[in-house]
């Protein structure tokens, strides 16, 4: 009895690192292994990517339906910026701040346009850091160069 707790208690310390080493060094594994990564970098996706955006029956918008409400949303605001300014004129008083109210939120869209524009222009951020071009080496280092090859 004795003997076979110990040989358990064997058996629990040897096996696993001898099943993770045989598990490792067989061929299939680290293709496996590489697709699994992929897959979870696939899910990941871009952390700088805005979400996208969503139509109200919950599905995703396309590309010419962001452009479509975009321009929408453009052409309500230049709309209401105008109708103000009319209003203001005629009315006067306190709708000439409804008028400034309604002119800022259209600068503003036009700034949030002009920075997504922007975004999508630019390339992709990358973690890659190049190093500087250095000069030509100097003699000490030249002959430590040549010393290493040899």
């Amino acid at each position: 009895m004795v003997l076979v707790v110990l040989a358990a208690i064997w058996a629990a310390v040897l096996l696993p690192p001898y099943l993770q080493k045989r598990r490792a060094f067989h061929p299939h594994a680290s293709i496996g292994d590489f697709r699994n990564q992929l897959a979870v970098l696939q899910r990941t996706g871009d952390p700088y990517a805005p979400a996208p955006m969503r139509t109200p029956t919950g599905r995703a918008m396309s590309r010419t339906d962001a452009q479509r409400r975009r321009r929408d949303v453009l052409a309500t605001l230049a709309a209401s910026a105008g109708l103000t300014f009319l209003l203001a004129l005629l009315a006067g008083g306190s709708v000439w701040l409804l008028h400034l109210t309604v002119d800022a939120a259209l600068l503003g869209y036009v700034a949030m346009l002009m920075q997504v524009q922007q975004q999508r222009q630019a390339p992709a951020r990358t973690n890659v850091r190049y190093l500087a071009p250095q000069g030509r080496p100097s003699a000490t280092q030249q002959a430590l160069l040549r010393r290493q090859a040899n």
